[in-house]
C-alpha cells in the first residue's frame, strides 16, 4: 500500500508565480523581500523530481558516522518524535 508524502500546495493566490505543480516549482511572491523575515508562504519552492510514493514497508538505511546504524521502515519513521533544531 503506497502513501503520498505531504507537499506544500502551490497557490497563485499567495502571490507566487507557479511554474509547475508536479514537480512543485514556484517563484517567490513579489512582497517576499519586503521585511527582514520572509513568511514561509512567500518563499520560492524548487523540486527537481516528483514526490516519490513510498509504501509503509519501504526501508531507509541509516549508516555511516552515526551512534546506532539501523534500518527503519517509513511507518517506523512516522512514529518518531520530531526534534526542531535551530539553524
Amino acid at each position: 500500500m503506497s502513501q503520498e508524502l505531504e507537499v506544500l500546495p502551490l497557490r497563485e493566490s499567495e502571490g507566487r508565480r507557479v511554474l509547475s505543480h508536479e514537480p512543485a516549482n514556484a517563484e517567490a511572491a513579489r512582497d517576499a523581500f519586503a521585511g527582514l523575515i520572509t513568511p514561509a508562504s512567500h518563499r520560492f519552492v524548487r523540486c527537481h523530481y516528483p514526490t516519490p510514493e513510498l509504501g509503509d514497508d519501504h526501508v531507509v538505511r541509516i549508516l555511516g558516522a552515526v551512534a546506532q546504524p539501523r534500518l527503519l521502515t517509513v511507518q517506523q519513521l512516522r512514529t518518531l518524535p520530531s526534534s526542531p533544531r535551530p539553524s
